[in-house]
C-alpha cells in the first residue's frame, strides 16, 4: 500500500514539471459572477436582509403569515367655517374663508371610513382638527383635519382663512365639540375628546379618540366645534384710528317720480330733489310711479382702500312693523362697529292723493326694490354736475332679520366703482320701490 503511495506522488510531480509551469509563475484567478437580477447589498439590504439570503415562500405560505386587516378606506375634508347668526339658535350663515372680529365661528370637518361589512379593524384612531391660535391680516392660515392610525398619519387635509381687516385672535368655545356619525350624535365621555394649545407654535387642536374593534359597515363622522374671533392688542392703535374717522351715512330725502321709465334719469331727477335746500317735508303721492330714498355717503382713506380691494355692500331695509325704508354701507368681512353705517326712514308715512275710489287708503312700499341702485358723485371743479358711476340691478331675495324686524336686500359695489369716486370719498347712492294703496286700518275701525 506504502509502495502505491509513493509511486502516486512521484507522478504527480513529473506531470508538474514536464508541463513548464511553475506556481509562481501565474497568479489564479477568481471570477464570480452575479446572479441576474440580484443587485450588491445597500445599507437597507443589511438591516432588512438580502432577498438571495433567505429561503423562497410561496404565496400560500406568506398569506398564512401575515396578519390580515381589512381594506379600508378614508376620506377627511373640512366642509367649511360658518358665521353663527344672531337668529334661531343653530342657525348658521354660508360657508366663509374669510374671518372678522366680534364673530363666532363653526368649523365642521367629515371623516369617512368606508371597509367590508364582515371585516374587524382592531385599531384606535384619532381624529384631530387644528387651527391656528392667530390669523394674521392678510396671510392665508390653515385649518387641518387628519385621521391618525394607531399613531401613525393616514390622512391630512387643509381649509385656507384670511383675515382680510385685522390679526386675529381664535379662541376655542368650550362644550361645543360635537360627533355625529351617520346621522346620530353620540354621547362622549371623559377622555374622548382632548383640546390643546400650543403657544410657542401658535396652535391649537382637538382630538377625537376612538377604537374601531367591531364589524364594520361604512361609518361617516361629522365633527364641529365653535370658536371665537377677537382683535389682536397689537392692533388696537389702528382701530382707535378707524374709530377717528370712522364711514358716515346721510339721508338726503325722498321723492316721488311720476315717471315710470324707472332708469337713470329718473334716478338723476329724484336726487335732484332731494338735493334741494329744506326739501323733505311731509306730502301727498300719487299712487303710481316709485319712491326714491337718496343717501349720501362718506368713507374715509382707510375705507376707501378697503373697498377697492373688497368692494362695498348697500342694503335696502323694509321695515315690518313699523312703515320705513332705509340704506346701509357696509365693508365685507369687518366688524360692524367699525366697518357698517346706515339711515332709515321708520314710522314713514305716506299720504295718497284722495281720489273717489281710494278713499280710507294709504301709502305703503313694496318690499324691495323695482328700481336698479344707481351711484352718484359730483363731478370736481363743477358745482351743480352729477356724474353717474354705476346703474346696478337689485337681487329679487329677500332676507329677513327678525332681530331688527325688517327685510333686507343686499348689491356689492365692484372696487372698479369704488375707485372712481372723487378725492372727497363722498358719493350718493339712490334706491327706489313702488308706492301702493292699502286699505287704513284704523281709518276703517
Amino acid at each position: 500500500m506504502k509502495r502505491w503511495r509513493g509511486i502516486l506522488i512521484v507522478t504527480c510531480l513529473t506531470v508538474v514539471l514536464l508541463s513548464g509551469c511553475a506556481l509562481e509563475d501565474e497568479q489564479i484567478k477568481f471570477v464570480a459572477t452575479r446572479d441576474e437580477g440580484v443587485e450588491p447589498w445597500g445599507l437597507q439590504d443589511a438591516m432588512v436582509g438580502s432577498s438571495n439570503m433567505t429561503r423562497t415562500v410561496s404565496e400560500e405560505q406568506l398569506e398564512e403569515k401575515q396578519t390580515e386587516f381589512p381594506e379600508v378606506e378614508l376620506e377627511a375634508d373640512i366642509l367649511g367655517i360658518y358665521e353663527i347668526s344672531d337668529g334661531a339658535e343653530g342657525e348658521r350663515k354660508t360657508v366663509t374663508s374669510r374671518l372678522s372680529a366680534g364673530k363666532e365661528y363653526e368649523i365642521t370637518a367629515r371623516v369617512l371610513l368606508a371597509t367590508d361589512a364582515e371585516a374587524v379593524l382592531g385599531q384606535e384612531l384619532d381624529f384631530l382638527l387644528e387651527l391656528p391660535t392667530v390669523v394674521e391680516k392678510g396671510k392665508k392660515s390653515e385649518l387641518v383635519v387628519a385621521v391618525f392610525a394607531n399613531g401613525a398619519a393616514v390622512i391630512r387635509n387643509e381649509f385656507a382663512v384670511t383675515a382680510p381687516a385685522h390679526d386675529l385672535r381664535l379662541e376655542y368655545v368650550p362644550e361645543t365639540y360635537i360627533v355625529v356619525r351617520n346621522n346620530v350624535k353620540l354621547e362622549l365621555e371623559a377622555g374622548d375628546v382632548l383640546w390643546n394649545e400650543d403657544a410657542n407654535h401658535q396652535k391649537q387642536s382637538l382630538d377625537y379618540l376612538t377604537k374601531m374593534d367591531r364589524q364594520l359597515g361604512v361609518y361617516e363622522y361629522i365633527l364641529s366645534y365653535h370658536v371665537r374671533t377677537e382683535i389682536l392688542d397689537t392692533q388696537q392703535d389702528e382701530v382707535l384710528m378707524q374709530v377717528a374717522e370712522s364711514m358716515s351715512i346721510r339721508l338726503e330725502g325722498i321723492s316721488h317720480q311720476y315717471s315710470d321709465s324707472r332708469d337713470k334719469s329718473s334716478a338723476l331727477l329724484a336726487l335732484n330733489d332731494c338735493l334741494r335746500d329744506n326739501y323733505f317735508v311731509e306730502e301727498t303721492f300719487l299712487c303710481e310711479g316709485a319712491i326714491y330714498i337718496a343717501v349720501e355717503v362718506f368713507l374715509p382713506d382707510w375705507a376707501r382702500e378697503y373697498a377697492e380691494q373688497y368692494g362695498l355692500v348697500v342694503t335696502w331695509y323694509n321695515y315690518l312693523d313699523a312703515p320705513g325704508c332705509g340704506i346701509g354701507a357696509s365693508l365685507p368681512i369687518f366688524p360692524d362697529n367699525l366697518g357698517h353705517v346706515e339711515a332709515s326712514f321708520e314710522n314713514l308715512r305716506l299720504t295718497p292723493i284722495m281720489i273717489e275710489e281710494a278713499k280710507d287708503t294709504v301709502g305703503a312700499l313694496t318690499p324691495y326694490p323695482v328700481t336698479p341702485l344707481s351711484v352718484w358723485a359730483k363731478k370736481e371743479n363743477e358745482v351743480f354736475a352729477l356724474e353717474n358711476l354705476a346703474l346696478i340691478e337689485m337681487p329679487t331675495e329677500v332676507v329677513e332679520e327678525p332681530r331688527m324686524g325688517r327685510q333686507c336686500v343686499t348689491q356689492v359695489l365692484g372696487g372698479e366703482i369704488i375707485e372712481r369716486l372723487p378725492a372727497s370719498n363722498r358719493f350718493y347712492v339712490v334706491i327706489g320701490t313702488d308706492l301702493i294703496c292699502v286699505e287704513n286700518e284704523d281709518v276703517s275701525e
